[in-house]
């Protein structure tokens, strides 16, 4: 596979069956030039998503602290692990958006109450 576009260090886009995926792998990218060919021991997911899904992913990826990226992938994975159940590609969407979200929040000083704490 070859890189066709680095979105980051952990995020790049590539063709496979003539279709746009979206690949992710800590440091996938670095050091590395569209057209160069990827290390399969690098993928450690890759997205199929309806162009909608994917837009909105690409704009999300390209907005995001890298940082939430990679904590968003390893609590996925855990959680596939733990559950034994794999989770669904757009929870990776909804999931790193919710963080990144609650972290510029906090950040701002916007805090929510939490109705469920005491």
């Amino acid at each position: 596979m070859k890189i066709t576009k680095i979105l980051n260090n952990n995020v790049i886009i590539s063709k496979i069956n003539h279709e746009e995926r979206i690949i992710m792998g800590k440091g996938i990218a670095f050091g590395k030039c569209n057209g160069d060919l990827i290390e399969k021991d690098k993928i450690e997911k890759v997205f199929r998503l309806t162009s909608i899904e994917q837009e909105r992913m690409l704009q999300l990826l390209q907005e995001i602290n890298q940082d939430v990226l990679i904590t968003t992938q390893e609590i996925i994975t855990a959680a596939n692990q733990l559950y034994e159940t794999p989770v669904a590609e757009s929870v990776y969407i909804a999931l790193t958006d919710h963080i990144d979200y609650a972290i510029k929040r906090t950040t701002e000083g916007h805090l929510i109450k939490n109705p469920f704490t005491l």
